[in-house]
């Protein structure tokens, strides 16, 4: 499974090199890294896998946990930091989505799919928001779904589809997802996801 590692730039993010894949005790070390910004992603293999949590150890016993989802990592000359734990679990579903259109409704550019949680306590977690951008024909996958209620809510993007769908994760994309989430909650299109489950899904645009 490979992790890339993204650099925070004005206006824009980069990714910082090529994916890196765990060793078989699921360990990775991130080399030759510039002094930055950074926020930290995983791509799955495994279907049935969905990202819990992305933390930093506490740097001191007894501490608290960093949550690396809700802050950009920063890096300075010659630092060295460890202790970053990507925390996976098993249960994720599939969404095989179809833009449903009304008659004479036609289907916008740049049109993305949004996964919003709808369970209250799970408003400020980052890693429950979801986003995949909708093909011209007006299906989308929104995959490694963690079970749980969700809104289901699509929107047209304003910039490159690509960084619609990652900046609904950034660190600092609060105002996106509080935005997402009023949306959502007026539209109030939900669905449950439940353990493994695979859904076919029309949304009405």
């Amino acid at each position: 499974d490979a992790l890339p590692i993204f650099r925070k730039k004005p206006q824009f993010v980069w990714r910082a090199g090529g994916p890196l894949t765990p060793n078989a005790e699921g360990k990775l070390t991130f080399s030759n890294v510039a002094a930055s910004e950074y926020y930290f992603t995983v791509r799955f293999s495994v279907q049935q896998w969905f990202l819990r949590s992305i933390l930093f150890a506490p740097p001191t016993p007894g501490g608290k946990s960093i949550n690396a989802t809700r802050t950009w990592t920063t890096l300075q000359p010659g630092d060295r930091l460890s202790g970053l734990t990507f925390t996976l679990a098993q249960g994720a579903g599939l969404i095989r989505g179809e833009i449903s259109l009304a008659e004479g409704q036609t289907l916008p550019e740049k049109l993305v799919a949004f996964l919003v949680p709808a369970e209250p306590e799970r408003a400020d977690d980052v890693l429950r928001y979801y986003a995949a951008p909708v093909s011209s024909a007006g299906g989308f996958w929104l995959n490694n779904v963690a079970p749980g209620r969700y809104w289901i809510l699509a929107q047209q993007g304003i910039d490159d589809t690509r960084y619609e769908v990652s900046k609904v994760r950034l660190p600092d994309g609060t105002e996106i997802r509080s935005s997402l989430r009023r949306a959502a909650e007026k539209a109030k299109t939900e669905i449950e996801i439940k353990p493994c489950q695979d859904v076919t899904f029309r949304l009405p645009l």
